[in-house]
């Protein structure tokens, strides 16, 4: 199996803006967790890009178009003038069959159970005209989706994404696993190893942290810990 993930925008392309918060970062940050959990899961990802870089519309449906894709999930934020607009929803096909609209319900569902400010629903065309379509949507051959995780131009959403990003993507990949009869398996942290440093854990025993490399270049430092929590390490970078 194979999964085209798609974090919005990037580069010149900022998307949805408030302050110095831009919707192409937070989606990157999301694409990438939503990797590692779906690699995690013994499942193939294509990304449409990795780091801050514009690329347009055609080059991110074709790629999934010539990679043979069983799912694709494009990732996105909301905005409205009106800073009380909140809430979570996704977007269909405008022709989408029951089986996607159940998908995306599940992924709603998913959603919910970390928490969200509002569950908006699922549907369907674009945005003023149900019977056009979003690229993502329009020129993908695989079952697909995009997200709208919360409104960036809402403070409740911006900080309930920053608080529940991983939790987040896990119930994405957890939805999308089960719309792919795929077994989801759980994040389960590390709770021991050998190292220099310790910790006391919740039990009164003693915990030990592992270092596993050091880097010059940050992208080579993600790539490892991503492919750490693939494996179902807890991993980060300090």
């Amino acid at each position: 199996m194979k999964v085209w993930i798609d974090p919005g925008h990037g580069g010149s392309a900022s998307g949805a803006v408030k302050g110095s918060r831009m919707e192409k970062d937070d989606t990157l940050k999301l694409a990438k967790l939503v990797k590692a959990a779906f690699e995690r899961c013994g499942i193939n990802t294509i990304m449409t890009r990795t780091t801050d870089v514009f690329v347009s519309l055609k080059d991110r449906t074709d790629l999934e178009n010539k990679n043979n894709c069983d799912l694709a999930v494009s990732l996105h934020r909301n905005s409205a003038a009106d800073s009380s607009a909140c809430g979570v929803e996704t977007w269909m096909h405008s022709k989408a069959p029951a089986s996607y609209i159940k998908w995306g319900e599940d992924v709603l569902k998913e959603l919910e159970k970390v928490g969200v400010s509002k569950n908006r629903g699922v549907k369907k065309g674009f945005t003023g005209d149900a019977n056009s379509d979003y690229a993502v949507n329009r020129d993908t051959k695989s079952p697909s989706m995009m997200i709208e995780l919360g409104f960036i131009s809402n403070d409740k959403d911006n900080g309930d994404y920053d608080k529940n990003l991983n939790a987040y993507s896990e119930a994405i990949v957890k939805a999308c696993c089960n719309y792919l009869g795929a077994k989801y398996t759980e994040n389960k942290p590390a709770t021991s190893g050998t190292g220099s440093t310790t910790n006391t854990g919740t039990n009164g025993g003693t915990l030990y942290r592992v270092q596993v490399g050091a880097f010059e270049n940050k992208e080579n430092a993600e790539k490892l810990r991503d492919e750490l929590k693939a494996k179902g390490y807890s991993a980060f970078i300090s």
